[in-house]
């Protein structure tokens, strides 16, 4: 009896996992069975399939198929694997050479008339290909949108199936297109940092944050900036290389976000009433969440303590390894979650504590909670979450007589604060050898080498972090902090006036007492 073999795949989180596809057409019942674990979209596949292998001018057997996908206790899920299974099923019929399908990887999606579907998930598949040492089947549609990032890997974008059985019989596809990029996609304007009036401290937090990679809370009433000056942080940061890119794709791609033209970096500021799962990652089958989503680029969180407290909580872990582990009864996976985190809160329930006087013009400035309604509001936020930021910074709203029109122009726009920046990081570069590596990442091993200080400015230092009993970590970040200020002015030895800043914005007493 024909018996035929080929691979296809199936994604678990942000990878996908090798799936042996085996066929065999036995007996006289007409009969197409899948066995081996599928999903509903699976089992759906039958019938995609047949169609389309009749819709492309061949007989489906009149016999028993059975289709069998192993490891058999792996979950196969989605519609990735129409392809390779009618591919199989065609073999095992004789329409080409069955020992051929063996060192080919396949995925794609089958419309009825036997065309190969555009499906999310085919770069992830394509890298397994490629450390299997397969070739790989996709979609020229799919390839056509991102041939960079296919460049080096062996493949073949296919049309539909009947050129793809011509390919096996013949060894070339007649009636390929050649492969063109998609037309671009027009690119939104960045926001610029010119368009925030003053603020110029936290236009200078925002250049630390995007050179060093370091958490920010912002603290204020509303109508401050805050949600402003944080949307312009990814202004400051370099393109994503090519890796990057390959990475951040890959994410979107799992949960099922259709990507186009240029990949960017990454801004996700959820809602508030976001759940545990919709923010970490989760579901019987995890998928990765907003932390993801946001890696190598920001995670927005406004209104922080209105977050629920588990949900907040399950930030720390992420934030000191930059990867999520989320286990459940199905798998147990580890999402890359290396993002900055910027969050802005008010300092009350109200908003208003703390404005001062000139700020009476916005509203009115008295505050009318009570201290233990502030303290509930703001004790939201755990300790040790508050340890993990890096730098705290409180932000009153511009008085509008500063708004006039002769007061918009501002010389700190995005361009020039993105120079510094550049450099800063090129900096960064240039000391740890890794082109995503930054200050705030360093071990502290590597803190012990490069945050190296004189010994009057050590002393003052450790005085200071006496006086203001910082923890480990917080000693650590604050070395980290100093670091990044000194890189941003371009030069080698941490002094005592960057200590002094980095200390300054490590204040949460201050901030929260305020």
């Amino acid at each position: 009896m024909n018996k035929t073999m080929i691979f296809g795949a199936t994604q678990l989180g942000v990878d996908s996992h090798p799936v042996t596809i085996e066929t065999q057409i036995i007996g006289s019942t007409k009969r197409f069975v899948i066995i081996g674990l599928p999903d509903s979209i699976l089992r759906e596949s039958r019938d995609r399939v047949r169609c389309a292998i009749e819709n492309s001018g061949f007989s489906f057997p009149n016999r028993e198929v059975i289709v069998s996908l192993a490891p058999a206790a792996l979950q196969k899920r989605g519609a990735g694997f129409d392809l390779p299974i009618a591919l199989s099923v065609l073999a095992a019929c004789g329409y080409f050479s069955m020992p051929s399908l063996e060192s080919y990887l396949a995925f794609g999606e089958l419309k009825l008339d036997g065309t190969v579907k555009d499906l999310s998930g085919s770069l992830a598949t394509a890298l397994l290909s490629n450390q299997l040492g397969k070739k790989f089947l996709v979609s020229e549609d799919y390839f056509s949108r991102h041939p960079n990032f296919f460049e080096g890997l062996n493949l073949l974008p296919v049309r539909n199936l009947s050129d793809t059985v011509e390919y096996f019989k013949t060894g070339e596809i007649n009636h390929l297109r050649p492969i063109k990029n998609t037309k671009s996609v027009p690119t939104v304007a960045s926001p610029d940092f010119s368009d925030v009036v003053g603020q110029s401290s936290a236009k200078r937090v925002m250049e630390i944050a995007a050179a060093g990679g370091h958490n920010v809370l912002f603290i204020g009433p509303p109508g401050a900036g805050k949600s402003m000056i944080a949307e312009r942080l990814n202004s400051l940061l370099p393109p994503l290389s090519l890796g990057e890119e390959v990475e951040v794709m890959k994410i979107r791609e799992s949960v099922g976000i259709r990507v186009e033209g240029e990949v960017s970096r990454p801004f996700r500021a959820p809602h508030h009433t976001i759940s545990y799962a919709g923010l970490i990652g989760g579901g019987k089958f995890p998928k990765a969440g907003e932390i993801s989503l946001a890696h190598r680029g920001v995670l927005f969180l406004d209104e922080l303590p209105e977050f629920g407290k588990n949900v907040l909580e399950t930030l720390r872990q992420p934030l000191e390894k930059k990867e999520v582990l989320v286990s459940r009864a199905a798998a147990q996976l580890c999402f890359p979650a290396d993002f900055t985190l910027v969050a802005a809160m008010n300092p009350c329930p109200c908003g208003k504590l703390g404005l001062r006087p000139d700020s009476s013009e916005l509203g009115n400035a008295s505050c009318n909670c009570l201290p233990t309604e502030i303290k509930r509001y703001t004790g939201r936020i755990s300790g040790p979450l508050l340890d993990r930021m890096d730098v705290y910074l409180w932000l009153q709203p511009v008085p509008v007589k500063s708004l006039r029109m002769s007061n918009l122009q501002d010389n700190d726009s995005t361009e020039g604060m993105k120079h510094r920046v550049s450099l800063a990081i090129d900096t960064q570069k240039s000391r740890f050898g890794k082109e995503s590596s930054r200050n705030s990442t360093m071990s502290s091993k590597c803190v012990s080498k490069y945050c190296k200080l004189e010994s009057a400015d050590r002393t003052f230092f450790e005085t200071e972090a006496n006086r203001l009993e910082m923890s480990t970590r917080g000693y650590l970040r604050t070395l980290k902090l100093a670091r990044t200020i000194a890189d941003l002015e371009q030069v080698e030895a941490i002094g005592t006036e960057h200590l002094a800043e980095a200390i300054r914005y490590r204040r949460p007493d201050v901030i929260f007492n305020s």
